[in-house]
């Protein structure tokens, strides 16, 4: 991957973490390499403390390619993220003797999120950029054993392209546990935002948010707004009504989570399934979000308010704040 997943900042990450916690207790021996070779902590420890060997440091970044010829025998599979991370190393993987079985996770498809955001934004070079990603990813996808994308449209949309390549969907997230207990909403209040801002469909969602739906919504509603890499444009939102708390913690988040009555997504363009909304699903806080928040979740209308309409998707936020009943 691009680093050692930073967990509790973003989806990409908290999948990961997800997905070395599964292959451990499976009884895999884990080693992780991360693109920088850089030794992020608490990060690399936590991943140090499961048992798995972080391959950090300037010998690493000097010497990773003579590193896998030399353990090439002792490696069953070499599981790469991120098609501009996995561009770098596919050719030498697959050059190895003996050769270890490949597989590929992509956590969007970097060209339909680009195809839809130049849509919105009518920019012919968002557009180009989605082509050039188009063919650095099928490119890329030729050279792999095995492809897992959390999303059945993306894997739909792969398959239009390239049928016979191997490619299915597994979840974003492994989550094995659900508290079912009852929640009090009488007790909660106000409405969340939660997403790492380096992602430009969070800033973008977010502030078509505040534009076009907040203000048909009653000013005593509270919107909270929490993530890392927040920008200056998103900190200026600031106000009475809009608490922006940046970076939290998990166990801060947590207790946020059980203080808000409704989770919002409202992300305009993107791919992939979306971390926040399957967080705040686990976590029993309803969600209301676009069409695009909620792709790739199976039966996402029988558990998820989903408009793409500013005017609509004010309605069932009023509603579920003026009626508990309709939370319960």
């Amino acid at each position: 991957d691009h680093y050692v997943p930073h967990f509790d900042k973003d989806a990409g990450s908290r999948s990961t973490f997800l997905y070395l916690n599964l292959l451990v207790e499976a009884g895999c021996q884990v080693k992780f390499m991360g693109d920088n070779f850089y030794q992020h902590e608490p990060y690399t420890q936590t991943l140090q403390d499961m048992g798995i060997e972080v391959l950090y440091g300037q010998l690493y970044e000097r010497k990773w390619k003579s590193w896998l010829q030399n353990h090439a025998a002792e490696i069953d599979i070499i599981y790469m993220m991120r098609p501009h991370i996995a561009q770098k190393y596919i050719d030498t993987v697959n050059s190895l003797e003996p050769k270890p079985r490949t597989i590929y996770f992509g956590h969007d498809l970097h060209f339909l999120r680009l195809q839809r955001q130049a849509e919105i934004s009518q920019d012919t070079t968002i557009a180009a950029e989605a082509a050039k990603w188009q063919d650095k990813e099928f490119e890329l996808f030729q050279k792999l054993d095995r492809i897992y994308y959390p999303s059945e449209v993306e894997v739909e949309e792969i398959k239009k392209r390239a049928p016979r390549l191997s490619v299915k969907a597994i979840p974003l997230y492994p989550i094995r546990d659900f508290d079912e207990s009852p929640i009090d909403f009488t007790e909660r209040e106000g409405l969340l935002f939660v997403g790492g801002f380096n992602h430009p469909p969070n800033a973008d969602g977010l502030l078509w948010f505040v534009d076009q739906v907040l203000p048909k919504i009653s000013t005593d509603i509270n919107l909270n707004i929490v993530g890392s890499n927040m920008p200056s444009r998103i900190r200026s939102l600031d106000d009475d009504q809009i608490f922006v708390r940046g970076f939290l913690s998990d166990a801060d988040l947590d207790d946020l989570y059980r203080r808000v009555r409704i989770a919002i997504v409202p992300l305009r363009f993107g791919a992939g399934v979306k971390g926040k909304v399957l967080e705040a699903m686990d976590r029993g806080v309803p969600v209301v979000t676009t069409g695009i928040g909620a792709e790739g979740i199976p039966d996402s209308a029988e558990a998820l308010f989903v408009t793409d309409s500013a005017d609509i998707m004010a309605r069932p936020i009023v509603l579920a704040i003026n009626h508990f009943e309709l939370l319960s």
